[in-house]
């Protein structure tokens, strides 16, 4: 099969032959009909983060089951389905969190292999990195978990979906699950890309709150307001003058700032009420990437 491979830190892109190893108990194979390309795909381009390379890249996958491994009984070959991150499931995970899985960095990122540290793909013999983020879906096919992989409609248009496996759950339940806005409340998304457009979303839907949008990029911020962000600016400054004449009671960083990596919101401390919340979700590391 075909996929992207990165040789090392700022070498180009390469799509080239590999061999995808069989599916192991629990695992499914996908015919990708779609892959996102998210920003984190470019840091592990750049070298922003320490990945192992020789690496297949993508993880935002979706696509058609082909194959299933023994175990599996919620997939079947022909589901259309959507890739997602993979995690442990022994942690807190059991509990509904599995982006705080305690095993997050070595089963996604920094691996190279499948928890048991088998390889998923290899070139020529050689052993690739092809289990990032749980998929590698820079490619025709693709290995997973069938625990990070989710059924969608056979209808759903699949070259669309991608994105819900990475940025768009990243932006969204910044808002849903940690800052939890209240009907009323004001909440600043800084940042208008893939990430901070889905907060938008999530938030102007299923909040009840009130939307300001900042990002440097005037054509983002035109699309923020059609998708329903009242107030949009290239400036922070502007949301403390905005029209109701007080600080937002949460914010949400999604751009990548010029400061520590550590500290995602301290870029616009002054940017929330007094009590307000501030969640970061895009940083520039060099080992491991904030929470998501």
């Amino acid at each position: 099969m075909k996929a992207a491979v990165l040789r090392a830190p700022g070498a180009a892109v390469e799509i080239t032959q590999v061999e995808l190893d069989a599916p192991h108990a629990g695992e499914v194979e996908v015919r990708i009909a779609a892959a996102g390309v998210c920003h984190s795909d470019l840091h592990v381009v750049r070298g922003e983060w320490e990945v192992p390379t020789p690496v297949v890249l993508g993880h935002e996958g979706s696509g058609v089951v082909s194959q299933v491994g023994e175990g599996v009984t919620d997939l079947e070959v022909g589901d259309h389905v959507v890739m997602s991150f993979a995690f442990c499931g022994q942690c807190r995970t059991r509990t509904g969190q599995p982006v705080y899985c305690e095993r997050w960095a070595g089963l996604n990122l920094f691996g190279g292999a499948r928890a048991d540290g088998s390889p998923t793909i290899h070139r020529n013999g050689d052993a690739l990195h092809g289990h990032l983020f749980g998929q590698s879906s820079l490619a025709t096919r693709a290995l997973a978990p069938a625990s990070s992989v989710v059924k969608v409609a056979r209808n759903a248009p699949l070259e669309i979906l991608g994105p819900l496996a990475c940025g768009v759950q990243t932006g969204a339940q910044s808002v849903l699950t940690v800052l939890r806005p209240e009907p009323g409340s004001t909440l600043a998304v800084f940042g208008a890309g893939g990430v901070g457009l889905s907060a938008v979303i999530a938030a102007v839907h299923l909040t009840g709150a009130t939307v300001a949008v900042v990002d440097v990029n005037p054509a983002r911020l035109e699309l923020a307001t059609r998708l329903g962000a009242p107030t949009s600016s290239t400036r922070a400054r502007t949301i403390r003058s905005m029209h109701w004449r007080r600080s937002p009671a949460a914010a949400a960083s999604t751009a990548r700032w010029r400061r520590p990596a550590s500290r995602p919101c301290s870029a616009r401390p002054s940017t929330s009420s007094p009590r307000g919340a501030c969640a970061g979700s895009s940083a520039r590391p060099r080992r491991t990437p904030t929470s998501r």
